[in-house]
């Protein structure tokens, strides 16, 4: 059985600025005049298999159990609700939709990184 290690509050901010960072990315190339459709479907569907292992995972029961106050209050929310925006298929049609889609989602980011306080470890 593999153990499960809890998340720092450092590890969880990391998380989510690595999602901030592919969002604005993404959210700027499918802006872009020109755009290149497969590196954008490709990272979409990165970020989406990213938030999907993280909800799937933090909703175990053991996982909950043991989980640290920012997990629970920050982590797995964020996660469960990100994934739950990002509603257009990975493979979707490139579009105002998913542009307003991804910017929501990167909204939400930003309100949960903000729930972390400065300087936390």
């Amino acid at each position: 059985m593999i153990s499960y290690q809890t998340k720092t509050t450092f590890e969880i901010r990391n998380f989510l600025l690595a999602k901030e960072i592919l969002m604005v990315e993404l959210i700027q190339l499918a802006k872009a005049e020109v755009h290149d459709e497969p590196l954008i479907i490709n990272q979409y569907g990165v970020l989406k298999s990213l938030l999907r292992r993280e909800k799937d995972f933090s909703n175990k029961a053991r996982v909950k159990k043991n989980a640290t106050p920012a997990e629970g209050q920050i982590l797995f929310p964020a996660a469960n609700e990100l994934y739950q925006i990002l509603k257009v298929p990975i493979r979707g049609k490139i579009n105002q939709f998913f542009i307003e889609t991804l910017e929501s989602a990167l909204a939400v980011t930003r309100s949960y990184l903000n729930k972390i306080p400065l300087g936390s470890t």
